[in-house]
């Protein structure tokens, strides 16, 4: 007996001991704290001329431990590919890997005494020119700590670093750069080709009169304009919003073309508020008879109120 509650004392001894070991409050974790966000918006011309572009060198955060480090403690980083794979499947997403991004350091590390490292995680892109290849696309780049010279790898140990690189067809603009199109053979219609004919309105040449008001109440508005034949020139698209005050424009513009009302092409969707008049500055000049132009105003239910639309041709 005396044998038997000797081992059961050394079990529990070694039980204690084991949890212990696992008990959170004792273990000192190393972790990453993810930043808020860490998207960035990289967009280009058709031209493959750039329009913005995040910085090359971006700082985000520096390794933590839960408790004072004991030693110093050196940990290794790395940019994992194979975590692409796993986020997309997880998220339903379709991003790719960004290969041009690398760490400016591999390891960081947390002093003794200290509860963060004395540097922080920085990356490099190398070059840009991967993201113009593959057109419009999202990217992310996974970041992980592969390993701890003391204390134990939290399971926050990684974060993902994502570029939204997107071609853009425009940019918004205050004023016309090509020919003001003569508008009497064109039909202006409310959600449809076809709905409520509106183009005296948005044609008589004062930003006065308009077409939405307090007749019109959502978060979004569709406009068909129909040029009455195809022009294969077009360089402007705008829309002057009621008496030019920006306050009643909407917040996002989205604007489409198309030469046979079928088959649209999505010119981009841009900040317009509070722009007025916003006008898109096409890179390249667009064949088209038809135009869609549909606003966004999530923050009021009380409608765009629009006084002009013109059309611009290349001279």
């Amino acid at each position: 007996m005396i044998g038997l509650a000797a081992v059961a004392l050394l079990a529990s001894c070694a039980d204690k001991k084991e949890n212990v070991e696992l008990d959170p409050y004792a273990t000192n974790f190393v972790y990453l704290k993810a930043p808020l966000s860490s998207t960035y918006r990289a967009t280009f011309s058709t031209g493959g001329v750039w329009k913005s572009k995040p910085d090359s060198v971006m700082s985000f955060m520096q390794i933590r431990c839960t408790k004072p480090a004991p030693q110093d403690i050196e940990v290794s980083l790395e940019i994992d590919e194979s975590m692409v794979e796993t986020y997309n499947t997880a998220n339903g997403t379709d991003f790719k890997f960004l290969s041009s991004l690398e760490l400016l350091k591999d390891n960081l590390v947390i002093r003794k005494g200290e509860y963060l490292s004395a540097d922080t995680l920085k990356v490099r892109i190398t070059e840009y020119d991967s993201m113009l290849a593959g057109g419009t696309q999202k990217y992310v780049v996974p970041v992980r700590m592969t390993s701890a010279s003391a204390g134990v790898l939290s399971e926050s140990n990684s974060f993902y670093i994502f570029y939204d690189a997107a071609m853009m067809f425009a940019e918004i603009v205050t004023s016309y750069t090509g020919v003001k199109m003569d508008r009497s053979g064109w039909k202006i219609y409310k959600d449809q080709i076809g709905g409520k004919d509106i183009t005296s309105t948005l044609t008589d040449g004062s930003v006065y009169s308009d077409v939405y008001g307090s007749e019109y109440r959502g978060h979004e508005i569709v406009l068909y304009v129909d040029l009455g034949q195809v022009y294969d020139n077009i360089t402007n698209i705008g829309v002057e919003a009621y008496g030019n005050y920006g306050q009643y424009s909407a917040t996002n513009t989205k604007v489409e073309v198309s030469v046979d009302n079928v088959e649209y092409k999505d010119l981009g969707t841009y900040y317009t508020y509070p722009i007025s008049p916003a006008i898109l500055d096409l890179f390249e000049p667009q064949t088209a008879r038809y135009i869609r132009i549909t606003g966004y105003d999530p923050q009021s239910s009380y409608g765009w109120d629009i006084g002009e639309i013109n059309v611009a041709t290349a001279e």
